[in-house]
């Protein structure tokens, strides 16, 4: 198919939908236009019944007046007479004033003079339910018997000490509502009448006899609903359409008619402008399509002949003022650009590989050079041991040697332990009211009398209390990492501040030392993982650049912020963490000591390492309880049966079946025993298992001396 035939049948299937948008356009016009053509109706009519009901309680309240006149209280009716007839002259839209009887017998009738005798009441009935009511009641037309005229009575009762003594009636001229309904200025054509409850006219524009009924169609309208519309004949039989409303006052319908062909006529209107714009659409869609289609080729035919060599095409700019056009000319030189960035881009990618290989090797290379240092005191310390004499200066050196490097690897393990649980989200913490300051006290005074400041100063400047919701452990952490950071980094005479400060609803807490300082390019970078300043080769600082990241993850899961400033290099740094303030709890729980005396248990190690084994064995040894030993789950199961041990110390990674196989085999024996898992795997899942498996305590490798010492000694003082 040709393009010329192509933008045909395009025009074409751009014309269908335009026909049939334009049709039901006007369709969806003239609906609009009744809808808001009935809406304007029907507000006349409710601003009209509005005014009724306004005019009508305005003569109820003039009644209600009348009520309090000392002639009507005290019973004179003579009086009274002459009172009623001085207020009816007051009111031009009166006719009348009647006072009744509770049974609807007539007492006064201003329109007859006092003491003459009275006509019977006609609508004795209304008289009486108002009395049993007690409210106020608009009737409808009552013809009078005196005049032959209609009237419109409202009916008031007249209470004295909780009992109706007499109705008090007003006669109201319908032509009240006639110049109401001439006040609405409607057009010449429309029709519009006030009927009562019965359904016959008060008033009517163009006017009709009052009393009058109306249209059978208006009568069954307004049988059917409080309000609506409806198309029907007038009592003249012009076909109308008609919105009504009646008064929950009164019950008084409103009709306002508007002739049909004057409904129609703006509607037709609105759709013959509608369909003569869609027939406009049309023929000027045609006139640019056909336009376009002599300007089309020429720059498809360019497109074409450059197409075929995107590879080695220069820049594309072919003009043309066709949108579509220009896209594709934009798209096919984008297609060259990107044809020719494609090696650049690739080249980049090839560096950001080069870049993470390198950094991967780094870190595997400060790993090695941060486990190879303690490593080797480790080895050097434990030949030392077998020279020197136990108890010597010599055998206490190496000890120490041990015992440091055996924390800083431990700390060195933790670090990537606690980072791979906060990447992986498995962290957890477990918070409660922390009084921050008393924590940096204490945790501060422990670094002073341990020898890890070295020969620093420590400075702490600390208000009397400020709490936070937090986990003391991770809080601790996050302490101990932004000092042990100034340690390193800070001159072995210098000072170390820290510091905790309220600021508004967060509390501060600043480490600031006098070291090396942190280069601008590197303050929000310090914070990212494996990311510390230049040290040289020696790495005589040491870490894994791991301690400043597990930092800012801790103070963001507590909801804070952390962040670092410094002058420069050579003039120390600053690092502020900010945690929301909370309040101080009620009161505070204490621990309270037993004093229970400890006693040698029997303790049981299963555990498939020999060096390990040998080592735990010797120190449980030296503690002063008995010992046994096994390589293997089973074995461990066994030597448990027949030894029955106190404590068992089980590693999970066993050759044979694992430790918690161990643990529920031994919890099936029913002796009471304490577990204690010993593992490699430090996660919280891991531990949950544990204690799923039977474990009472869960400890990861390497275990704390310290720890097993608690726990043997709490097992001993059972």
């Amino acid at each position: 198919m040709r393009l010329r035939t192509s933008l045909v049948s395009l025009v074409l299937a751009t014309a269908i939908p335009i026909a049939v948008f334009g049709m039901v356009t006007a369709v969806l016009t003239v609906e609009y236009e009744h809808e808001s053509f009935a809406r304007v109706v029907k507000d006349r009519n409710r601003a009209f019944m509005s005014a009724v009901d306004t005019e009508l309680s305005g003569h109820i309240k003039t009644l209600a007046a009348m009520t309090s006149l000392e002639s009507l209280l005290a019973g004179d009716l003579r009086r009274f007479h002459r009172d009623a007839a001085s207020i009816l002259a007051t009111q031009r839209d009166w006719e009348n004033v009647v006072l009744s009887g509770p049974d609807g017998r007539q007492l006064v009738n201003v329109a007859v003079p006092f003491g003459e005798p009275l006509p019977p009441n006609s609508d004795a009935m209304s008289v009486r339910e108002v009395a049993a009511a007690g409210t106020p009641k608009v009737v409808g037309l009552r013809r009078r018997q005196l005049t032959n005229t209609f009237g419109i009575p409202i009916r008031l009762p007249v209470a004295s000490g909780g009992e109706v003594r007499y109705v008090l009636s007003a006669l109201l001229r319908p032509e009240t509502f006639a110049a109401l309904l001439r006040a609405q200025n409607l057009p010449p054509t429309w029709v519009s009448g006030l009927v009562d409850a019965e359904g016959n006219f008060i008033a009517r524009i163009p006017p009709r006899p009052v009393g009058s009924p109306a249209s059978d169609a208006f009568r069954a309208a307004m049988a059917s609903a409080r309000e609506g519309w409806y198309k029907g004949a007038t009592v003249e039989g012009t076909d109308t359409y008609t919105a009504f409303l009646s008064s929950e006052m009164t019950g008084w319908t409103i009709g306002l008619a508007v002739p049909s062909n004057e409904y129609w006529q703006s509607a037709i209107r609105s759709a013959w402008i509608m369909a003569a714009g869609a027939l406009l659409c049309l023929t000027a869609a045609v006139a640019i399509a056909v336009r376009l289609g002599r300007r089309i080729t020429t720059p498809i035919d360019r497109l074409a002949n450059v197409v075929g060599d995107l590879d080695n095409a220069p820049r594309i700019d072919i003009p043309t003022d066709i949108a579509e056009l220009r896209k594709l000319v934009k798209a096919l030189d984008t297609a060259s650009q990107a044809i020719g960035e494609r090696r650049h881009l690739a080249q980049r990618e090839r560096k950001v590989l080069e870049d993470a290989d390198r950094a991967k090797d780094e870190f595997l290379a400060m790993l090695s050079h941060e486990l190879r240092n303690p490593l080797a005191a480790l080895t050097t310390a434990a030949q030392l041991l077998k020279l020197a004499r136990p108890g010597s200066d010599s055998a206490r050196s190496a000890q120490a040697v041990i015992e440091r490097q055996t924390a800083h690897v431990t700390r060195l393990v933790e670090d990537l332990l606690d980072v791979s649980r906060i990447t992986l989200g498995k962290a957890s913490l477990e918070l409660e009211p922390l009084d921050l300051t008393d924590l940096v006290v204490k945790l501060m005074e422990t670094w002073r009398y341990s020898g890890r400041l070295g020969r620093r100063a420590l400075r702490i400047e600390v208000p009397e209390a400020l709490w936070i919701r937090g986990d003391r452990g991770r809080m601790e952490q996050v302490v101990a990492n932004l000092v042990d950071n100034a340690v390193k980094f800070s001159a072995a005479d210098s000072e170390i501040l820290v510091s905790v400060t309220r600021e508004d609803d967060r509390v501060a807490l600043r480490v600031r030392d006098s070291g090396v300082g942190i280069p601008h390019d590197q303050l929000v970078s310090i914070f990212k993982l494996f990311v510390q300043a230049p040290q040289g080769l020696s790495r005589s600082r040491g870490g894994l650049g791991v301690g400043l990241a597990v930092v800012r993850q801790l103070v963001e899961m507590h909801h804070g912020t952390v962040e670092a400033h410094s002058d420069g290099a050579g003039r120390g740094s600053t690092f502020t963490v900010r945690l929301p303030l909370a309040s101080p709890p009620s009161g505070t729980a204490r621990p309270v000591a037993d004093g229970t005396a400890g006693r040698a248990v029997n303790v049981l190690i299963v555990e498939d390492n020999a060096d390990v084994l040998d080592t735990m064995k010797a120190f449980v040894r030296l503690l002063g309880h008995d010992v046994r030993t096994a390589s293997t789950g089973r074995d461990g199961i066994r030597i448990a049966r027949e030894w029955a041990p106190d404590v068992a110390l089980v590693d999970i990674g066993l050759p044979d079946i694992d430790g918690f196989a161990v643990a529920r085999a031994i919890r099936a024996g029913g002796r009471r025993i304490t577990l204690v898992a010993l593992t490699g795997y430090g996660q919280a899942d891991d531990r949950d298992k544990a204690l799923a498996a039977g474990f009472d305590h869960h400890i990861a490798k390497p275990a704390s001396p310290d720890n097993l010492e608690a726990l043997l000694a709490q097992a001993s003082a059972r």
